[in-house]
């Protein structure tokens, strides 16, 4: 009875040894060792890419820093378009167009250069660290083909923007040169300074009648207020300017036209920064957003590289 029972414990025994045993292999099996757990299997192909790396990540940086200053001037151009200074925005557009053509240069090297790296360690074993330095690269490389694209989008509504801003300012200084000679009783110059204004005007008016003009209420407004104090204003001058400065029933009239075109003109400026935005966006953040993403994809395979 005693020998049958020990024979029982040990297989029982037994049993359980194989089932762990069984167990391990599995497990084993589920979880197969990989090279990132193997250094030895991967030490040359690493070294291989380490030293391809090196010109690879001389490359990035400059692509990094050129991205970094087309960002910035885009920013820097949507800040002045808020701050209506045309002449600002259109600087820092310059600006961006040169720095865009020296970033897609760059961009070309690094392509190149990165090509040199892969033909280098094809076929070659590489840490999860190297291969992963290889996708954060080629997804880069992929992500700033659309640089171009972004930064024609800042440069088309930013641009656009301006141009309009720029007019509008002009219009209304061409006014107050008006009124100025007004003053003076030079009725004729008045009027020419108000017709220069017009001029001004004609080109923003007419593409606001396109069947494709961009939705700008508030610049559609701003258009029909202005030309109906310029208009009465015309009226008045031509008046005077026919009577000899003499006032008349007929110039009577007009000046009350104009006090009443006048009160309805924007009491200040904040009517540029809304047309301004009417005109740029979205099309300006877009880019702008595009542009950022583009740095974030450099700064990945910088820190990858590292």
């Amino acid at each position: 009875m005693v020998t049958r029972l020990l024979r029982l414990a040990g297989a029982a025994l037994m049993v359980a040894l194989i089932a762990v045993a069984g167990g391990g292999l599995v497990v084993a099996l589920d979880h197969p060792a990989t090279d990132s757990a193997r250094p030895e299997l991967t030490a040359r192909g690493d070294a291989a890419f380490r030293r391809a790396a090196t010109p690879l990540r001389a490359s990035l940086d400059e692509l990094a820093m050129l991205t970094d200053g087309l960002a910035r001037a885009g920013r820097e151009a949507s800040f002045a378009l808020r701050d209506l200074d045309h002449a600002t925005v259109r600087a820092r557009l310059d600006g961006g167009e040169a720095g865009l053509a020296s970033a897609i240069l760059a961009a070309e090297r690094v392509r190149s250069v990165n090509d040199q790296l892969v033909a280098e360690v094809a076929g070659a074993r590489l840490s999860a660290g190297s291969s992963a330095a290889l996708i954060a690269v080629a997804d880069m490389t992929n992500a700033v083909v659309a640089l171009a694209g972004h930064q024609a989008l800042v440069a088309s509504a930013a641009g656009s923007a301006a141009d309009v801003l720029g007019d509008l300012q002009a219009h209304d200084e061409l006014v107050f040169e008006a009124t100025e000679a007004a003053r003076e009783e030079r009725y004729g110059a008045a009027a020419g300074s108000l017709d220069e204004a017009g001029d001004l005007l004609a080109p923003i008016l007419a593409e606001r009648d396109a069947a494709d003009a961009r939705l700008a209420p508030t610049l559609d407004d701003w258009l029909l207020r202005a030309t109906d104090y310029d208009a009465a204003l015309r009226r008045l001058y031509h008046l005077l300017d026919a009577s000899g400065g003499t006032p008349t029933a007929g110039s009577g009239a007009a000046a009350a036209d104009v006090e009443l075109a006048q009160a309805a003109l924007p009491a200040d400026g904040s009517a540029l920064v809304v047309i301004a935005s009417e005109l740029a966006e979205p099309d300006l953040t877009e880019g702008l957003v595009g542009i950022e993403g583009i740095r974030g994809s450099i700064a990945e395979a910088v820190l990858a590289l590292d």
